[in-house]
């Protein structure tokens, strides 16, 4: 019984290998095609260039934005700045640590209750 798994296995693993050597030399083929075409399309662009007048490109109008985090309303759009205060700058740092604390605690009011373990039910939380 234990010769014929591991003789199905050796199959199993021969087949696995056969398609994974097949897969890659499709790959392979499709990457010169793609290489064949994308030198192509270059050679056609460099062309085309070689025809065209030289032009500056148009100096991009750049727009100041407000620097650090900032509140979003319900549209989804920026709002004000939130304030510089320990909240505004550590918000997602103090929401996970409470998010944190809230499992643990769950996990110990669940271990306390599944071993009926005395001193963790006498806990005030779990009163």
């Amino acid at each position: 019984m234990a010769r014929r798994r591991k003789d199905i296995k050796k199959r199993r693993k021969v087949k696995e290998e056969q398609q994974v050597s097949t897969a890659s030399s499709e790959l392979e083929e499709d990457l010169v095609e793609e290489q064949e075409e994308s030198e192509e399309a270059l050679d056609d662009d460099l062309i085309l260039q070689a025809d065209a007048p030289r032009r500056e490109p148009a100096p991009e109008k750049v727009t100041p934005r407000p620097s650090g985090p900032t509140a979003r309303d319900d549209t989804g759009k920026g709002g004000e700045a939130l304030s510089s205060g320990w909240f505004g700058r550590n918000r997602e740092n103090f929401l996970l640590g409470l998010l944190v604390l809230y499992v643990l605690l769950l996990g110990l009011g669940t271990v306390g209750e599944l071993f009926e373990t005395e001193w963790i039910l006498n806990l005030p939380i779990f009163r």
